[in-house]
């Protein structure tokens, strides 16, 4: 015998639609957890699929530096250097006290071979760490 739902006014057969109880829609995926499947990704060494989850995280939220200096680690390793610049360019554009991003910039710039460019990224990085670290011993001398 044919299975029965109970229905509601709104669409299907006959104008109704099937009550679907009182479990709500899946909420739509997050930044966060595009992240959080970006960096299972990468770790599994799936750059490709760690790509477009890193890029659909940015879609939703591009404030925040983070991930674009993922994504920028994530061509690097493939070898894709303009788009890891571009993006530890931009991560530090939204950022510009990131340590990391200001580093790994340096990296991919050194393996391009713009050695200038390359120095003066790993000078930010050095005068953002040292800056850091001498304003923790600040603060904890006042502490």
């Amino acid at each position: 015998s044919p299975r029965v739902q109970p229905c509601v006014p709104g669409g299907g057969r006959f104008g109704a639609r099937p009550l679907q109880g009182n479990t709500p829609a899946p909420a739509a995926p997050t930044a966060a957890d595009h992240l959080l499947a970006a960096a299972r990704y990468h770790d599994e060494g799936k750059l490709d699929r760690a790509i477009i989850s890193y890029r659909r995280a940015i879609a939703l939220d591009a404030s925040r530096a983070a991930p674009y200096n993922d994504l920028g680690i994530a061509y690097y390793a493939k070898g894709f250097l303009d788009d890891a610049v571009k993006n530890f360019s931009e991560a530090i554009a939204r950022d510009p006290r990131h340590e990391i991003a200001h580093a790994n910039l340096g990296a991919a710039l050194r393996r391009q071979g713009k050695l200038r460019e390359a120095r003066l990224a790993y000078q930010a990085a050095l005068v953002i760490k040292v800056r850091n670290w001498l304003g923790r011993r600040l603060a904890f001398r006042r502490a």
